[in-house]
């Protein structure tokens, strides 16, 4: 009986992760993971729901989650970088395409010269760069895909998400 639960409730979660091919990703968030982002403090003390965040907010909740902002990648419709943002404890410092092409040094250091997200053709993986990530979590009402944590990013407490729409 335990098993076909169990294999029920696999194959709705792989259902739940397949995307439909013509959807567009415009950002991609490193963040604090669920862990270590209710504990830190470099943000304001109020948490607001994903669909509610101002620009500027660097913490959001969705669901039981909540996640700390470090970095923003703005993305254009190629999935190649077109702003990065990187939140400080006095707000972000945002940087368009030109300012980063400015520095090239600078550019590189922040990944975005290998910057280019796309979905795989297995609708449950996004190709970002040269890493294949697989999706952990869709919520569709937030247009907000959650990514299985890497073996380095989850010795280092972050998460990666990915916004679509």
């Amino acid at each position: 009986m335990i098993f076909i639960l169990f294999a029920i409730l696999s194959c709705n979660n792989k259902e739940e992760n397949i995307l439909n091919s013509n959807i567009q990703i415009t950002t991609k968030y490193q963040t604090l993971d669920e862990m270590i982002s209710p504990n830190h403090h470099k943000c304001s003390d109020e948490i607001k729901e994903y669909k509610k965040m101002g620009k500027y907010d660097c913490s959001f909740q969705i669901e039981n989650f909540e996640f700390d902002i470090e970095k923003k990648y703005i993305l254009n419709k190629s999935g190649n970088l077109k702003e990065y943002w990187t939140y400080k404890s006095e707000g972000p410092l945002t940087y368009n395409r030109e300012e980063l092409e400015s520095d090239p040094k600078f550019l590189k250091s922040i990944g975005g010269l290998k910057l280019n997200i796309k979905f795989l053709e297995n609708g449950q993986q996004i190709l970002d760069g040269g890493d294949t990530l697989t999706i952990e979590k869709i919520f569709q009402e937030e247009k907000l895909i959650l990514m299985k944590k890497k073996s380095d990013f989850k010795k280092n407490g972050r998460r990666t998400l990915f916004e679509y729409k």
